[in-house]
């Protein structure tokens, strides 16, 4: 099965959005995502504190929402997607840092990201549950290190790997940066 990253091509990255084009011929696979009809031919994410969606489809009328509790549950999953795919699979930042934003308006596709320099930092607790794996203020929660770890490993070749301290909340950290595959 694809990822949504599979399905799109970045159309626009500038300061205030990230437009993608549905691939021709990709409805099938965006149904089996989960959370699309089929019909969908552009997404659209708008950056900054908050983020607003808005998917546009084929013969009818553009669907959009802001990030949030406010949004319907097929809304946060497409929204869930469409961020992840735009921050974790292509790396472009979205958020509020205006010069985070301005160091990623060069990411055209995912081969612009080859060879880019990345740092990723790790925080749990103790108990060793789910890991915070953090990177330009967004983060994704994993099971354990091992996992978190091997999830890094995937989007990065490890060039530098800080050991264990803890954090001024008692929190253990964990840092790991290198280049983009």
């Amino acid at each position: 099965m694809s990822g949504l990253c599979d399905l799109v091509e970045i159309v626009e990255n500038n300061m205030e959005c990230v437009v993608l084009k549905v691939k021709e011929n990709a409805g099938m696979a965006l149904v089996c995502l989960g959370c699309f009809d089929g019909d969908e031919t552009m997404m659209r994410l708008t950056k900054g504190e908050i983020n607003a969606f808005t998917v546009f489809r084929k013969g009818r009328e553009p669907l959009s929402w802001e990030s949030g509790a406010e949004a319907g549950m097929l809304e946060q999953m497409r929204g869930k997607l469409i961020s992840c795919c735009i921050a974790d699979g292509f790396g472009i930042y979205t958020g509020g840092d205006f010069m985070l934003r301005r160091a990623a308006l060069d990411i055209k596709s995912r081969d612009s990201l080859h060879g880019r320099q990345e740092s990723y930092c790790l925080s749990w607790f103790d108990d060793g549950g789910l890991v915070c794996v953090e990177r330009n203020e967004r983060c994704v929660f994993l099971e354990g290190l091992a996992e978190a770890e091997a999830y890094v490993g995937k989007i990065i070749y490890t060039e530098h790997e800080s050991g264990i301290f803890h954090s001024e909340t008692g929190c253990c950290c964990k840092c790991i940066s290198g280049r983009r595959r």
